[in-house]
């Protein structure tokens, strides 16, 4: 008797809890129900005050995120918005991978060919705040540490921006985005310009670009130089005509060991750094916000001032 008693105890829980559970789920049900009919009700009703002409007394003020707004994305607001809501494409993570420490053979052609095969760039955007300091593998730097601006500047315009500073790098680069990316027309350099901390590169890093913009526009790539004051990311971003791609590399261009003898071989001998690499498509209209740039003249006016 007492065992039936405990089975039967068992039972009548085992039920009142299926009941219990199934009155949740069925008042959870007609919840979304309400919600989903609401937010169609508002988004219509913000349609026709949207295309309405009439005049409204009590009329709901437009919004002032416009057609960005992150509520009505989300589809709660309480504020009106011209015309429909744009759709919007999602960021998609393509590649998120480590280079090793001491590995070989990871050339930026290596990184790179199956994007540019991915996306076809027109255009090359290059953020690297720091490609103008100076290179710590040069037989120049030790010379330059100790040396006053003026004296620096002076050494710097002798020996040249790629025998002193990691513009070498981007030279590299320029040469091997030309063979690699077919339809490239344009690279963009943005970067802050300083060769240190209290000695900006100026006419030495403009007449260096003047000659490197000469000596590629006769193969048909325009490079463009932006001084940008609060650069801090170090990425490329590949514009195509289907999408944009934007590949972080933690160490930007300057990825290998630097040491005079490492870079004296090949890019695809060259031993690695760990690297962090992400790659990010983003629709194609996409371009990176968020970092101040300004015109040459004006910003080596304003570091020399």
């Amino acid at each position: 008797m007492a065992r039936r008693r405990t089975a039967t105890a068992r039972t009548e829980r085992a039920a009142r809890f299926l009941q219990s559970f199934w009155r949740r789920f069925r008042l959870r049900k007609l919840l979304v129900r309400q919600r989903t009919a609401l937010a169609s009700t508002l988004q219509s009703r913000d349609s026709n005050l949207s295309s309405s002409a009439v005049p409204c007394r009590h009329r709901i003020p437009l919004c002032r995120y416009g057609a960005n707004c992150p509520f009505r994305q989300m589809g709660r607001w309480r504020f009106r918005h011209e015309g429909r809501l744009p759709a919007v494409c999602p960021d998609v993570l393509l590649e998120q991978r480590v280079l090793a420490q001491g590995s070989t053979g990871l050339s930026l052609a290596t990184l790179l060919q199956p994007w540019f095969a991915h996306c076809m760039p027109d255009t090359i955007i290059v953020h690297d705040p720091y490609l103008a300091g100076l290179r710590r593998s040069s037989e120049f730097f030790p010379a330059c540490e100790r040396l006053e601006p003026d004296e620096l500047l002076a050494h710097v315009s002798a020996a040249g921006m790629p025998a002193t500073t990691y513009m070498l790098h981007f030279e590299e680069f320029v040469q091997m985005a030309h063979a690699g990316a077919t339809r490239l027309r344009k690279i963009q350099l943005c970067t802050r310009g300083l060769l240190r901390p209290d000695t900006p590169a100026g006419e030495v890093l403009l007449t260096w670009f003047a000659q490197l913009q000469a000596q590629w526009a006769m193969q048909g790539v325009e490079l463009q130089l932006n001084l940008v004051r609060q650069l801090h990311a170090r990425k490329l971003v590949l514009v195509g005509a289907s999408c944009t791609l934007e590949v972080c590399i933690e160490w930007g261009l300057a990825y290998h060991v630097d040491t005079t003898a490492d870079l004296a071989l090949r890019p695809e001998c060259r031993l690695c750094r760990r690297t962090e690499v992400h790659v990010v498509s983003h629709p194609a209209e996409w371009r990176p916000q968020g970092t101040p740039t300004v015109a040459v003249e004006e910003a080596v006016a304003e570091i020399a001032d």
